[in-house]
């Protein structure tokens, strides 16, 4: 009888860890994209051979209308 009570118990904590994460994935997807800053890399050589010189540019844009405040302010 005790192996069974066991086993009911791990079942029962199966699906509450389940209704957990399921609950915490579509808050998440409610809340929709957080896409405040893009990145974008580019390449100066798209076929690059062994011993080249490449050069990586980030370009990164902000894409939101929200203002950050600057945190530390000098005198």
């Amino acid at each position: 009888m005790a192996i069974f009570k066991k086993n009911e118990q791990k079942q029962k904590n199966k699906f509450i860890t389940m209704g957990i994460a399921l609950f915490i994935l579509v808050i998440l997807f409610l809340a929709g994209p957080a896409a405040a800053f893009t990145v974008n890399f580019s390449v100066d050589d798209d076929t690059p051979t062994i011993g080249d010189t490449i050069t990586i540019t980030a370009k990164i844009q902000k894409e939101t209308t929200e203002v950050y405040d600057n945190i530390s302010k000098q005198k």
